[in-house]
């Protein structure tokens, strides 16, 4: 599967814009399936970019908690190319 910015931009926002108590619940993004967002979510968390937690069984699910501070400065410096909610 490979690597979706725009992906990687829309679960970012998504986190940042979610309230404690939505923590540790999968992230939905329109047009893209719950594995690919999953997969995604994994990578990001690889990266350092979030917090995220495994629970995955029967299939890949990754499930964000928080941003992380390198994650503010990457929407911070893509806010250039998009507007941020």
């Amino acid at each position: 599967m490979n690597r979706d910015t725009d992906l990687v931009r829309a679960i970012l926002l998504e986190v940042e814009w979610r309230s404690w108590d939505q923590r540790n619940e999968p992230v939905k993004i329109e047009g893209y399936t719950d594995e690919h967002v999953g997969h995604h979510v994994r990578l990001l968390d690889q990266a350092g970019l979030i917090e995220a937690l495994n629970v995955s069984g029967e299939y890949l699910a990754w499930y964000p908690t928080c941003l992380t501070w390198d994650s503010h400065d990457f929407l911070d410096a893509a806010s250039s190319s998009g507007p941020r909610r």
